[in-house]
């Protein structure tokens, strides 16, 4: 479990997140949506540990640190100039400590090829493979689904689905919202940087109204 008591953030004068309280459950699917600049990706930054706060976020993972505990797939993912894919996902297995077969080719990318001549739907499946690698409590993918063709996202969905039933937490953000209500537990709809509201499975059919009326 990770627990956010009244977490705030903020860059400079400019206060993102205001006073978030939620608690995330392993085996549990969780979707984030709202308007560009709501606050999705400082609140995926702080539950990772890559952002200061206030207030009290808790985890039930032991005693290390959540960031430890996080994998992350950021909207923009970073490579190393005049790296190979494969190069890419062996630095990923050094840097978490993973076995040398620690991986899977699941989209067939050409990692033989420089990233930099890699479409942008390639390099999110690039960076998504080492996302998988190793074994963490929670994972936060912040648009995994944008500019990846439709098997690639099929693909991404059955994993995330199997990091569910492995118990893991999952919390992820999409533009596109049938991309969310096709495998999430809940959607919580992130607001000037609160949550204003959370809607369960029976509850999919009325988000876009209730967005509609933001």
């Amino acid at each position: 479990m990770i627990e956010l008591t009244d977490v705030s953030a903020a860059y400079g004068p400019l206060r993102v997140l205001k006073g978030i309280s939620k608690a995330f459950h392993g085996g549990n699917i969780y979707g984030i949506i709202g308007l560009n600049g709501a606050g999705k990706t400082t609140l995926f930054n702080v539950i990772a540990g890559a952002k200061e706060y206030s207030g009290s976020i808790t985890h039930s993972f032991g005693n290390n640190p959540i960031r430890k505990e996080t994998a992350m797939l950021p909207t923009t993912p970073y490579f190393f100039p005049k790296s190979l894919g494969e190069e890419y996902l062996a630095f990923v297995k050094h840097a978490k400590g993973a076995a040398a077969s620690d991986s899977n080719n699941l989209f067939n990318i050409p990692l033989k090829k420089y990233v930099s001549s890699y479409s942008a739907g390639m390099k999110k499946k690039t960076a998504f493979l080492g996302l998988l690698i190793g074994t963490h409590e929670a994972y936060i993918l912040d648009e995994p689904f944008n500019d990846v063709d439709i098997i690639g996202n099929v693909i991404m969905k059955k994993e995330i689905t199997k990091l569910k039933e492995s118990g893991k937490i999952v919390l992820l953000s999409s533009h596109i919202l049938s991309s969310l209500t096709d495998i999430c537990d809940e959607i919580l709809l992130l607001c000037e940087g609160e949550f204003k509201k959370s809607f369960q499975k029976e509850e999919y059919d009325f988000i876009e109204n209730h967005l509609l009326n933001l």
